[in-house]
């Protein structure tokens, strides 16, 4: 069973949350949406998306049309945040049957600037380590984004005080 959450095969339609301790030393609530990318739970990933600050994408190592199918969701994914941080997770790491090769992941990880973790949802294996890296990751992100919005405004309102500053007379 996983420590992290309470359900070890983390890979279907359901939300779960739990507190998780930063590398930093400070607590979040995590709270995971799982549609299993399935077509029937679009309408629930859309919506989940545009409140989302990361998300993992999953695919079976053993079934290499998932894999193929990564791509979809990053568009997806992108579609409504260019910005969001996104995780690759390969599943079902127990298995020797792979069909998806460690050269494939690894291109397109670089093409996509992915984070990847192999996993097993059955034995428990990097799912925890995973999540918490995303979770990392995506926290150190907002907390930079919200840092440059508010430089942003504080250089709007320079400017806007130098352009009444610097009237002309006629």
């Amino acid at each position: 069973r996983s420590t992290l959450f309470p359900y070890t095969t983390l890979f279907r339609s359901r939300s779960m949350s739990s507190v998780l301790k930063l590398e930093n030393g400070k607590t979040v609530k995590v709270k995971l949406w799982d549609t299993a990318g399935q077509e029937r739970f679009r309408s629930i990933s859309v919506s989940t998306l545009k409140n989302s600050q990361a998300t993992i994408v999953v695919f079976d190592l053993t079934n290499k049309t998932t894999f193929l199918k990564v791509k979809y969701w990053l568009k997806e994914i992108r579609d409504y945040s260019t910005k969001m941080p996104v995780c690759l997770f390969g599943n079902k790491s127990d298995l020797q049957n792979r069909e998806v090769t460690q050269d494939e992941i690894d291109s397109l990880c670089h093409e996509e600037n992915l984070t990847y973790f192999e996993t097993s949802a059955k034995e428990n294996k990097g799912v925890s380590e995973g999540i918490t890296k995303i979770v990392n990751i995506a926290y150190k992100f907002n907390e930079n984004e919200n840092e440059n919005i508010s430089k942003g405004e504080q250089l709007k309102k320079i400017n806007i005080n130098n352009n009444n500053k610097k009237k002309k007379k006629k």
